[in-house]
């Protein structure tokens, strides 16, 4: 079993889990994975270190999801564990094709249901908000990249 496999596989869990969630935590689910999506599209737009940037989402995705099951998080059904785990899986996922240790394919079909889910969760004024806000606050720590 390939390792692109297993991840797909703890993906699709964490998904199916918030289709079964309310609306709000949805949207607050979605409103954190846009959040690193917009900080990967302006490390991009930078010329960033993209390897660099996508190990650092996914460290920090990782700690988010540790906070959520310190904080009382029993399993993917938490919004906040939730929210964590499919952004360490996406910002994961994206290593290892940039390392070359993944196909392509698994962060294709990542992206695409995540693409969904804020598309479904989000209107356009939630992600210009969500955009301007990391913006605004991202700025100063890129230097260190």
């Amino acid at each position: 079993m390939s390792a692109g496999f297993i991840w797909m596989n703890e993906f699709l869990s964490v998904r199916n889990a918030v289709e079964s969630l309310g609306d709000e935590a949805r949207k607050s689910i979605a409103e954190r994975v846009y959040n690193k999506f917009a900080i990967a599209k302006f490390a991009e737009a930078e010329g960033l270190d993209l390897r660099k940037t996508f190990q650092t989402l996914a460290a920090i995705a990782t700690a988010e999801r540790h906070q959520a099951l310190q904080d009382g998080a029993a399993d993917e059904r938490d919004p906040d564990w939730a929210a964590a785990a499919l952004g360490e899986s996406w910002a994961g996922a994206k290593v290892g094709v940039l390392s070359g240790m993944m196909e392509g394919q698994i962060v294709e079909e990542i992206e695409k249901s995540l693409t969904q889910l804020c598309d479904e969760q989000l209107t356009g004024e939630d992600k210009r908000r969500i955009e301007e806000s990391t913006r605004a606050v991202r700025r100063p720590w890129w230097k260190f990249w």
